[in-house]
């Protein structure tokens, strides 16, 4: 198992009703796994973090791992390792 920091940002914050939530993902633990994981546990509404009606990660939500953007990593399929800091931040995130 890995214990993955999560911090929200912006709208997410309020989307969420947290600023930084802490989960435990078994492994192999992935950025997409890591946010179906979030949406479970937090029970989120299925569009804070993916599409509606394609049940795919929102593109309108900045991941950052350790403070990389996903798309220079592995993209959903990027490793997590215990204690990855995982962003979120939605791309309207104001100032």
């Amino acid at each position: 198992m890995v214990l993955v920091k999560v911090e929200f940002m912006g709208t997410l914050r309020g989307a969420v009703g947290k600023k930084s939530y802490e989960v435990i993902v078994d492994e192999p633990v992935t950025v997409g796994r890591l946010l179906k994981k979030l949406n479970t546990s937090l029970n989120l509404k299925k569009n804070v973090l993916f599409n509606r009606e394609s049940l795919t990660p929102r593109s309108e939500i900045l991941i950052l791992v350790d403070g990389k953007e996903i798309s220079i990593l592995n993209g959903f399929a990027t490793k997590l390792t215990n204690e990855s800091q995982v962003t979120l931040i939605p791309v309207s995130h104001g100032g």
